[in-house]
């Protein structure tokens, strides 16, 4: 699979790329609040595939006692491991990989150490020089869109479900009537309506 494949040399020299676009404020401040260990003045484009998968992630729906591992999803952390594993992930020096995962992904450490073991265990990133990261992006990419679109359905039928509780109430019980008065014995007339009972 592409994605998980080592990364390309750079075709150009360093310094020959035209400069990057800088990322905006909020993806900026949403990166640095979330994910402290990316390093924001690596690649930009591999950068934003990052912060996509992060802003679905926390902006998604998961139950924290969830650790199943959708296809989707578990295509998407597989990438990111191996990616990892190259050191083309935009990340700072000596970065723990689960910490970051799990940063990634929204959920516990416990859950990806379940997940992948000796492959994040004690692992720390160390960047790799001289390879294309925009490759890196364009071969992440594939996997991030389906994955995406996956947590925003999630999303869409837990909203349904929770509107769906919210608007069928119990039934409200029905009001019993109250019981005719007695008839007055025969031969009794009864009394008026407005009288005052005994």
């Amino acid at each position: 699979r592409a994605a998980m494949e080592p990364p390309t040399a750079v075709v150009a020299p360093p310094g020959q790329a035209a400069a990057a676009e800088p990322l905006h404020e909020e993806q900026r401040l949403f990166l640095e609040r979330e994910l402290p260990e990316i390093d924001l003045s690596s690649n930009r484009e591999l950068v934003l595939v990052v912060h996509r998968v992060a802003e679905a992630t926390w902006s998604g729906r998961r139950s924290s006692n969830d650790n199943s591992w959708p296809d989707v999803e578990s295509d998407v952390a597989e990438a990111f491991v191996a990616q990892l594993e190259h050191g083309t992930i935009p990340l700072k020096p000596g970065s723990s990989f689960r910490t970051f995962l799990s940063r990634l992904l929204n959920c516990g450490t416990d859950r990806i150490t379940d997940q992948f073991q000796r492959r994040v265990t004690k692992k720390q990133f160390q960047p790799r020089d001289g390879v294309d990261l925009d490759d890196v992006a364009r071969r992440l990419a594939p996997l991030v869109e389906p994955f995406i679109q996956s947590l925003q359905a999630r999303s869409r039928s837990a909203s349904r479900s929770v509107s769906r509780s919210a608007s069928v109430s119990p039934r409200p019980a029905i009001a019993r009537a109250a019981s005719p008065p007695p008839l007055p014995p025969a031969g009794v007339p009864p009394s008026p309506a407005n009288a005052v009972q005994p």
